[in-house]
């Protein structure tokens, strides 16, 4: 995501030594993420090689029935992932499909893609750390999946020839049933156990913002289609606490802007979509963001792969959507849609798009 800072569209190339990861640094890259977070990417792979995730999907779904955790699907949500993946050959300039690729390619590509993971969970667990507690019970829960399913163990960086015969033990007519059943046992491990948060120690009042400071900003800064995230503290960002006066909503609230803003824009004017508990998700004014917060919108992805067996490399680019409006077309369809229930909060993204977090819903 991206925090526009002007009307350009220029592509910001990630620096290499941070993104750019060979096979013959593998030991040096695992050694240097989070071992909670290298550890669900390990679980990743074990699950991606056990449904064979590298098969290329056999059915087209809708993306809202993918997250229906009541519908029966027997496609595998891990392979739709890899399908939805933009890829360029680093030599040819020219768009790849993932299942285009040689098996040995496949495998070398996916642990470089799980690395990668691991190192943005990493980040973000270094910036929320109360994740850790999340992330490990997400972990217990999925290696007691592959423990009671005799899975095969795999590790991120170790490609053994023909590991794609770590026999496919979920069958085609089961994935459906094995992700519903993983998506179960978390559900299980998570529900009613909120993690306390510490006494920090803090104590703050939201800062006010005039409505019109924050009009001038949307106008300069935003489109229709971006989203607003409340941050009462710009280097303390994701600390979960509600503490202090003048609290209107949770920290980390989201909302997706669904006007151009300009000048005439009223006060009382409707111009966002968002979930609120109580009321679902709805449409409110640009006057309920007068506290801090930031302006983000979603960019595109493009994965540039680089294929020389233990030289291989992978490296990601990153643009912002040429019309983020469309996104603010989706949402409004929604308007109406209930918050989700108590005991689902933990996995949202499995309610959606019948029931919606604020942040399930920009998601």
């Amino acid at each position: 995501m991206y925090t526009p800072a002007s009307d350009t569209n220029e592509v910001v190339k990630q620096e290499e030594g941070s993104t750019n990861t060979s096979l013959r640094s593998f030991d040096a890259a695992r050694a240097a993420v989070s071992e909670i977070a290298l550890e669900y990417c390990d679980n990743a792979k074990i699950i991606m090689y056990a449904t064979s995730a590298f098969e290329r999907p056999s059915e087209k779904v809708l993306y809202e029935n993918l997250l229906d955790n009541s519908s029966e699907l027997k496609v595998n949500p891990m392979s739709l992932k890899f399908n939805s993946l933009e890829i360029e050959d680093e030599t040819t300039k020219r768009r790849i499909n993932f299942f285009d690729l040689p098996q040995e390619q496949k495998e070398v590509f996916t642990d470089l893609l799980l690395l990668e993971e691991a190192k943005s969970m990493t980040a973000k667990i270094e910036a929320v750390p109360t994740l850790k507690e999340f992330l490990l019970k997400e972990n217990l829960a999925t290696s007691r999946v592959v423990e009671r399913e005799g899975l095969s163990k795999l590790q991120v960086g170790t490609i053994t020839s023909g590991l794609r015969s770590a026999e496919e033990i979920v069958s085609v007519n089961e994935k459906g049933k094995f992700f519903k059943m993983l998506s179960k046992e978390i559900e299980k491990e998570l529900s009613g156990d909120v993690p306390q948060t510490r006494s920090l120690g803090i104590s703050f009042n939201y800062p006010k913002v005039p409505v019109d400071r924050v009009k001038e900003a949307w106008r300069r800064s935003s489109r229709r289609g971006d989203f607003v995230v409340a941050i009462p503290n710009h280097f303390a960002p994701w600390i979960y606490l509600n503490a202090g006066k003048n609290v209107k909503f949770s920290i980390g609230h989201a909302g997706i802007i669904n006007s151009k803003i300009d000048s005439n824009i009223k006060d009382e004017e409707s111009v966002t979509i968002e979930a609120y508990k109580k009321e679902g998700v709805r449409r409110l004014t640009i006057s309920e963001w007068d506290t801090p917060h930031y302006v983000m919108g979603v960019q595109k992805v493009k994965w540039v792969w680089k294929w020389k067996w233990f030289k291989s490399g992978l490296y990601k680019e990153t643009k912002p959507v040429s019309n983020p409006g469309a996104l603010a077309d989706w949402a409004n369809k929604y308007v109406g849609k209930r918050y989700v229930y108590a005991h689902e909060f933990f996995t949202a993204k499995w309610a959606a798009p019948k029931r919606f977090t604020c942040t399930t819903l920009v998601w």
